[in-house]
């Protein structure tokens, strides 16, 4: 019998964007209003003395972006840049929310995801040594079976998760509906970091899933 010829194919492809923006974002370094995850919430310490700024959720500031105007054009720029050119789309995108992240030694963010954008983006602007928390994405398609088979090696067709490591100056671009979360940060520098949600603007889609956002009254 002739060796036969295999191929492996990826059927279909879930982006992440990861890019190393060579820009000056030192200004976001005077925030001191960080949104706190619920493990944060729920730490002893921070409701004694209520670091970063303890609110109700529904008063943290998920429109950060608004007090820095500069740097939401310059991600905006970049953003929509990034997407036409690694996705081939032609639409128009514009940051909604976006909020600051502090995580201290010892703490982790749980599992989640984004609702009502069809992107989602953290960015890293400060200090990281090789102790810091990882950004940890879970593979969503193995929630499609009910079976875990054993894996003698790990690849793009069996993980359960990646890995990103913070760097300073990276932009990291995912689709909003991938879980993800942040490991735990042993470092003793605080994990600092912008995330923001990306919608789509102007016309998308066609025939009866046409949607375009200037039929919207304001």
């Amino acid at each position: 019998m002739g060796k036969s010829k295999v191929d492996l194919l990826s059927m279909f492809s879930i982006p992440l964007i990861h890019c190393e923006l060579n820009e000056d974002t030192s200004e976001l370094r005077q925030c001191t209003d960080y949104v706190l995850n619920p493990n944060q919430v729920n730490v002893d310490e921070y409701k004694t003395f209520e670091k970063s700024g303890l609110k109700e959720t529904f008063d943290f500031e998920f429109r950060v972006l608004e007090q820095f105007p500069k740097m939401k054009q310059m991600f905006t720029y970049f953003t929509n840049r990034l997407l036409k050119d690694s996705l081939n789309v032609n639409n128009n995108f514009e940051i909604s929310s976006s909020w600051f992240t502090r995580t201290f030694k010892g703490e982790q963010s749980p599992l989640h995801d984004h609702k009502n954008c069809v992107f989602s983006a953290v960015y890293y602007y400060g200090d990281y040594d090789d102790d810091v928390g990882n950004l940890i994405f879970k593979n969503p398609l193995v929630d499609l079976t009910s079976y875990r088979l054993n894996v003698d090696k790990s690849n793009q067709f069996n993980t359960y998760d990646i890995e990103i490591t913070p760097q300073q100056g990276a932009l990291v671009i995912f689709p909003s509906y991938v879980s993800h979360k942040i490991d735990i940060h042993r470092s003793d520098i605080p994990r600092l970091s912008l995330a923001y949600n990306i919608i789509p603007v102007g016309s998308y889609g066609i025939g009866d899933s046409q949607a375009d956002t200037s039929w919207i009254s304001k």
